[in-house]
């Protein structure tokens, strides 16, 4: 940890091990859902980092990531006792790098803030088959606090997910496993939700 009067910094290593983790999955095999069982053991290593700069009074350069490489050690079919050829490959869904960085300005009267969150390449099964392409999603954010009776305050604010309408695929078909491909005409999985606004009220007491 490190912190001053501008800057504060928290960053943490890791190394996480899952040993003969047992995985039941519904998958489509066929035609028909069917269940798979698995015995798998898995490794991650990696950084985790936040950070709040205030570069100019009340301007701030802040925000969380994470460097991380996640891989199957073991990967065993447990109703046949089969080895399968999933071992160092990614493990699903899980990207090397994410990232969400953001702009903000806070007078602790108003506030505003745009920040984007950034997720890296992963991959939609354990065969690593299908590549899943980064995307980067927007956010903006306004605040503004009142001043009631004594040390009370109440705070309105508003904020938009997805400024901008992105589309992304955040990850492929859990149904399909490794029979899903990125070849063919269509392509299943599921997408970034759109673009949404909130309102929200707090009041402090």
């Amino acid at each position: 940890k490190f912190g001053n009067r501008m800057i504060t910094a928290t960053v943490a290593g890791y190394y996480i091990t899952l040993k003969d983790r047992f995985a039941v999955n519904l998958v489509t095999i066929g035609g028909v859902l069917r269940e798979t069982q698995n015995l798998q053991s898995s490794k991650a290593y990696g950084v985790e980092f936040v950070y709040d700069w205030e570069f100019v009074k009340s301007f701030h350069l802040l925000g969380t990531g994470t460097i991380q490489h996640a891989e199957y050690s073991k990967f065993v079919d447990s109703s046949t006792a089969t080895p399968i050829d999933n071992k160092g490959k990614w493990l699903e869904r899980q990207p090397q790098i994410m990232m969400s960085p953001s702009l903000a300005y806070d007078n602790k009267k108003f506030y505003a803030a745009f920040g984007i969150d950034y997720v890296g390449k992963r991959y939609g099964n354990a065969a690593n088959l299908v590549e899943l392409d980064p995307y980067t999603l927007a956010r903006l954010d306004l605040g503004y606090s009142c001043q009631l009776k004594n040390d009370e305050t109440v705070r309105f604010g508003i904020g938009v997910f997805n400024l901008f309408d992105s589309e992304a695929v955040t990850e492929g078909n859990p149904r399909a496993g490794n029979t899903q491909t990125n070849t063919g005409d269509f392509f299943v999985g599921r997408v970034s939700l759109p673009r949404a606004v909130y309102a929200r009220i707090a009041l402090n007491f």
